[in-house]
């Protein structure tokens, strides 16, 4: 059975990730992309941040919760080499606010 999205055919689901890899052909070269299904840490994220609303900053606060996949495209490398400024940028872009659990600027 084969799984369109328009163009593009799903090629590999890896469910412990929740993670799609895609491809489409067009004419001349092979294009691939990576989706993951985010939608329930977003969520989970969301009601973390209404349960710490108003709370101060502290040692060992969770601020983020990112799917493993996206954690390790993104981020592994930087935390890996401790490279905490762009972690920090990484988390306080608006792009990537759904991610985070407590509300604020890391």
């Amino acid at each position: 059975m084969v799984i369109k999205d328009g163009n593009w055919e799903l090629i590999e689901y890896v469910p412990e990730l929740k993670r799609s890899l895609w491809r489409y052909f067009d004419g001349e070269r092979t294009h691939y992309r990576t989706t993951y299904e985010t939608d329930d840490i977003i969520e989970a994220n969301k009601q973390e941040q209404n349960l710490t609303a108003g709370q101060r900053w502290g040692e060992w606060r969770i601020v983020a919760s990112i799917p493993a996949g996206l954690f390790f495209e993104h981020l592994g490398e930087a935390v890996k080499n401790r490279d905490e400024r762009y972690v920090s940028k990484y988390l306080n872009d608006a792009d990537n606010r759904d991610f985070r659990t407590f509300l604020g600027t890391v």
